[in-house]
């Protein structure tokens, strides 16, 4: 089991619904206006919407986030998404917790603590933004899902993608 700092939270139905209906609400407003919105820089009812939206969850979402997921998941998928906090960066994190989380990812298994099968794709999204703020890694979904199979000589396990998210971050001074 992870430690506390990388359990994730629980998805909140209540909000959940509440984000529904608000991303509904900016999807059908969005392309009505889009022009205002990107082109004049005017105040609509989509920014009202969207400021109500963002501040439920501490996120920045524009229009185009709106128009954009219908054709990779549903609705309650997507809000279910939205409704996750940030992710923490968790600046200690291991190379063991690091192969955890991403063999989690390979496998589609549910973070330790979750039961509901049907939301793993939404606690990826999580894990793999804090996987990025921890280490200080910009591409550490193309490690996990893009990896160059001739380089590893093999398909590559969740540790040795760790070791390579490890040996290729930014180096930040803090």
């Amino acid at each position: 089991m992870l430690r506390k700092e990388l359990q994730p939270p629980k998805i909140n139905n209540e909000l959940v619904e509440e984000l529904k209906k608000l991303i509904e609400e900016i999807s059908n407003l969005s392309e009505q206006y889009y022009e205002e919105y990107y082109e004049k820089n005017e105040k609509t009812i989509l920014n009202d919407k969207i400021d109500i939206l963002n501040s439920k969850v501490q996120k920045a979402y524009e229009p185009v986030d709106f128009q954009n997921y219908m054709g990779a998941m549903s609705l309650e998928e997507f809000a279910k998404e939205i409704s996750l906090p940030n992710p923490p960066i968790v600046s200690d994190i291991t190379l063991e917790e690091t192969a955890k989380i991403i063999e989690m990812i390979i496998e589609l298994k549910s973070p330790d603590g979750i039961e509901e099968v049907e939301d793993v794709d939404n606690y990826i999204c999580y894990y793999i933004e804090l996987l990025e703020k921890s280490i200080h890694h910009n591409n550490i979904s193309d490690l996990i899902y893009w990896y160059d199979v001739e380089e590893y000589g093999h398909e590559p396990s969740a540790r040795e993608i760790a070791e390579k998210a490890f040996e290729t971050r930014e180096i930040r001074n803090l």
